[in-house]
């Protein structure tokens, strides 16, 4: 079990940023610390949202949406976004997109200017494709973690941003460049994983036939961030299951506190299961990319990979994983056709010449330390985040 690491120093502070302040000043440091890599976000994110049929006033339209429901129902979001696009001059429909890239990207399906022969290929790719992440949470550990598998491209881009709110209460969490809300934990000792669930049936009909309609929703990885300003576990799965959604949000959260308590949340379109817990007798507090339940528990919705991990996953957490060490293992894993920690391989469905792990977090959600690999795990090793401080230690 586990791959061949490498005991190289850890990269420099720089991929570690601290914004502070209320909305709009958090926005603002962030357009300011960051302008450069949000533009290379956009860059990277725009040429896959073009690759599967949007358009730029397409993406317009859409955002507009999003807006109106983000500023009715998370006004400070939307604020922080603001000052996001403002300081790192970037027109604020882009930063929308940035943030709701999962959406516009699970919206992805024929258009009218697609062959039936390239819409069969995609449809085929999106069938064979590698899949994505693995989260899990070890209840006698209190360590909540993933292997957050993507593009290569953002191996480079990703960063850890600490958020030390008006009120002195603090994230940590991994994120990319614009995007305000993704893994990570808070100083109540409440924190996240995220897995992308797509199920084309479904997700293709956010934006009508024609790509017109949209319906206003608000996007997973704003529900993350406001997972990770919630004081309890109690509070953030009741946030998740009162806020607007739309069809294209297909995912996973798994988020857990402190206390050990756990849940495992399927967004299935309009549709929010809350599976497991810390009483729970049936299930494990491990997801990949398919749906355990949210009524598809009968329907494949996942590739041969999410299956693989799922699977080999289960059987680790079962066997051993009690410690910090005991979770840093499973992520590690690398046996198998379809490893849990996985090499960069082409994507058929996206274009995209390398997917693959990108890194590997572990949080302790007591002590607010936040392990990651600052790269491909099977490279790099773990540095330490300390939420409190803010500061790095070694490992």
């Amino acid at each position: 079990m586990g791959c061949n690491c490498s005991t190289r120093k850890p990269p420099p502070m720089s991929r570690f940023y601290e914004i502070r302040g209320n909305a709009t000043e958090k926005g603002l440091m962030h357009g300011s610390l960051l302008g450069t890599q949000i533009g290379r976000c956009w860059d990277f994110y725009s040429s896959l949202f073009y690759r599967v049929g949007w358009t730029d006033n397409e993406i317009k339209r859409a955002m507009a949406a999003v807006k109106s429901t983000l500023v009715k129902t998370f006004p400070q979001y939307m604020a922080e976004i603001e000052g996001i696009a403002e300081a790192a001059n970037i027109a604020e429909w882009k930063i929308l997109a940035l943030n709701s890239r999962t959406e516009i990207l699970n919206a992805r399906r024929k258009t009218s200017s697609w062959s039936k022969e390239k819409s069969e290929r995609i449809k085929k790719a999106i069938q064979d494709d590698n899949g994505e992440c693995t989260s899990l949470f070890s209840e006698k550990a209190g360590v909540l973690a993933q292997n957050w598998d993507w593009a290569k491209t953002m191996e480079s881009l990703f960063i850890v941003l600490r958020i030390v709110k008006e009120d002195g209460k603090k994230i940590l969490m991994l994120t990319e460049p614009g995007i305000i809300g993704k893994i990570g934990m808070n100083s109540d000792g409440v924190g996240t994983c995220l897995n992308l669930i797509y199920h084309s049936e479904t997700a293709a009909k956010w934006g009508g036939l024609k790509r017109d309609i949209f319906e206003g929703t608000i996007p997973i990885h704003i529900m993350c961030r406001a997972i990770l300003d919630a004081p309890s576990l109690k509070k953030a799965v009741s946030t998740i299951k009162g806020v607007p959604r739309s069809c294209a949000t297909m995912s996973h959260l798994l988020v857990a506190d402190k206390s050990s308590d756990w849940a495992m949340l399927e967004i299935g379109g309009k549709v929010v299961d809350v599976i497991g817990g810390k009483e729970s007798k049936e299930e494990l507090p491990v997801h990949t990319n398919h749906f355990l339940k949210c009524g598809y528990a009968e329907e494949k919705t996942g590739g041969p990979s999410s299956y693989a991990r799922y699977d080999r996953c289960v059987e680790l957490h079962k066997k051993k994983c009690d410690t910090l060490a005991d979770v840093q293992a499973v992520l590690s894993d690398a046996e198998g056709k379809l490893p849990i920690c996985r090499p960069y391989l082409p994507s058929l469905e996206l274009g995209i010449k390398k997917i693959g792990t990108c890194c590997s977090v572990a949080m302790e959600l007591a002590s607010g330390k936040l392990h990651i690999t600052l790269g491909s795990p099977m490279t790099v090793p773990y540095t330490t985040f300390d939420i409190h401080t803010g500061g790095e230690e070694g490992e």
